[in-house]
């Protein structure tokens, strides 16, 4: 497998990636916790309290916040590697100009790392889903039910 030969440069990249992300910063990568849970709580406000949304099966404002918060982490992985897709090689430039450095790690490191904050999201999800939903959430089950409600002309 062509990356399999770059596995260890991908992992340096990632590490490097992630330190560099959070030096100089107040809560370090304390961040990768805070900001979608901030994000989350700005969604809740926003569509559950001021607009009034409603979502079947969310009776209450927990049900939605982690209706909204399965929602965004995948929004989040996707988002985070199309923002920084575009100054992928322009922003390494001095590792793709000065040595054969192979390009294909770039892309695999973005995506990684988008990965790692995604996985940092979802864990903190089980914890949050089991008091709310009576146990892990099954999402291939709750998307299930939305496309059925969606169908049936229920679901916004």
């Amino acid at each position: 497998m062509m990356f399999g030969r770059f596995a260890f440069v991908t992992a340096q990249m990632v590490r490097r990636d992630i330190a560099q992300r959070y030096r100089g910063s107040v809560g370090g990568l304390l961040w990768a916790v805070v900001q979608p849970l901030l994000m989350l709580t700005i969604y809740t406000l926003v569509f559950g309290s001021v607009l009034k949304v409603k979502w079947p099966g969310a009776e209450d404002s927990l049900d939605y916040a982690l209706i909204l918060f399965i929602g965004l982490v995948p929004y989040m992985f996707v988002s985070e590697g199309l923002a920084r897709a575009p100054s992928l090689i322009v922003g390494s430039a001095n590792l793709v100009k000065k040595i054969a450095f192979p390009l294909q790690v770039l892309p695999v490191m973005s995506v990684a790392t988008a990965a790692l904050h995604a996985l940092i999201a979802d864990t903190r999800e089980a914890p949050i889903d089991r008091p709310i939903m009576g146990g892990i959430v099954d999402h291939h089950q709750e998307w299930a039910a939305t496309r059925r409600a969606w169908r049936e002309g229920s679901a916004i």
